[in-house]
């Protein structure tokens, strides 16, 4: 390995694939606007069907359905994440078994190196393919072009600390 900046080695688990699934689901803007757009269409319905009922002496049909609606997409998304997270665990084991995943990724200059004990050969990937990052509690997530994510988990770093690594991203212009 080249001199890095940034390393980090740590065991690949359930509760770091979980926490990213998180992220992915509830706190990704496209997630947050599902939300957001469902809560403000149940408020909607609210005030449409108080609104009828005040004019009419009964709520129409069409509030009924906006105000089903606006859970049914949430609740989907719900779903969506469980589903995701079973399926992630259950190739997880399929893949590896048993087995812990040993996991290095270094940041340098110029690149991000990557190797796992499942891999006999290590990768690298130039910093410039590196579209953007995000961090949760335990990781530091790094997103390619390509949309391959090199993750770091944030109590793992032997070089540097993550809140170090991510500003240097920044001012490399990778948000």
């Amino acid at each position: 390995m080249q001199d890095y900046l940034f390393e980090c080695r740590y065991q690949m688990d359930d509760g770091l694939w979980d926490e990213i699934l998180r992220y992915y689901y509830f706190r990704r803007p496209l997630s947050v606007a599902i939300f957001v757009f469902s809560g403000v269409f149940f408020a909607l319905g609210i005030g449409l069907g108080v609104w009828a009922y005040c004019l009419m002496g009964e709520v129409p049909v069409q509030t009924w359905e906006i105000l089903v609606l606006s859970l049914v997409l949430p609740l989907l998304h719900v779903l969506l994440y469980s589903k995701a997270r079973k399926n992630r665990r259950k190739q997880l084991r399929e893949l590896y078994g048993d087995k812990t995943i040993e996991v290095t990724v270094a940041v340098s200059e110029t690149e991000v190196y990557h190797r796992s004990s499942e891999r006999t050969e290590a990768s690298t990937v130039a910093l410039s393919e590196i579209r953007r990052t995000f961090a949760t509690e335990h990781t530091l997530c790094l997103v390619s072009r390509a949309k391959l994510m090199y993750i770091m988990a944030k109590s793992g770093f032997t070089k540097g600390t993550a809140e170090d690594c991510r500003a240097f991203l920044k001012s490399k212009g990778i948000g």
